[in-house]
């Protein structure tokens, strides 16, 4: 359908978030309504509301989509953020930032330590994607309507959300 990128599509953005999104048919949901309300409010300017392509198995995303389908500029392009063509295919040297979800049950990993090893294996696919010659910075101070300046390597990953209060 519409929401649905190809390659091709993606190329034209810049200036969006990617949310790479691990799961299956057999995961739970992991709440990207509740991810997607903030960057949607109705108090944001019209300049800072961003475009946000899911990237991740259709089986998954189609399980959360009903949730989703009345967000604008909510895309998905199936792929795996694992996958060095696929990261670059969603356009990582174009985007503002990248966020990683896992939906992966404890239980699917026969090691304890290997639980979070697709989140951590994404992670360093999209920072190897500029190549071992670029340096990132260590902190990223912007606004959403500041345009990056900046190389693949240097796109601000969000892995960790700690609690606020």
């Amino acid at each position: 359908d519409d929401v649905t990128m190809t390659k091709e599509d993606v190329a034209t953005l810049t200036d969006h978030i990617i949310v790479c999104v691990f799961g299956d048919i057999n995961s739970p949901t992991v709440g990207l309504r509740n991810l997607l309300l903030p960057l949607r409010s109705s108090n944001l300017p019209v300049l800072e509301v961003k475009k946000v392509l899911l990237l991740g198995q259709k089986d998954y995303v189609d399980k959360e989509w009903k949730d989703l389908n009345d967000f604008q500029d909510v895309y998905f392009m199936e792929g795996s953020p694992m996958r060095r063509e696929d990261v670059i295919s969603a356009g990582v040297q174009n985007c503002l930032m990248c966020l990683i979800l896992s939906s992966a049950l404890q239980g699917k990993a026969n090691d304890p330590n290997l639980v979070d090893k697709e989140t951590i294996l994404s992670f360093l696919q999209i920072k190897g994607c500029g190549g071992p010659e670029l340096a990132a910075p260590r902190s990223f101070k912007y606004t959403l309507n500041e345009k990056p300046k900046r190389n693949r390597m240097q796109v601000p990953i969000i892995s960790e959300i700690d609690q606020l209060f």
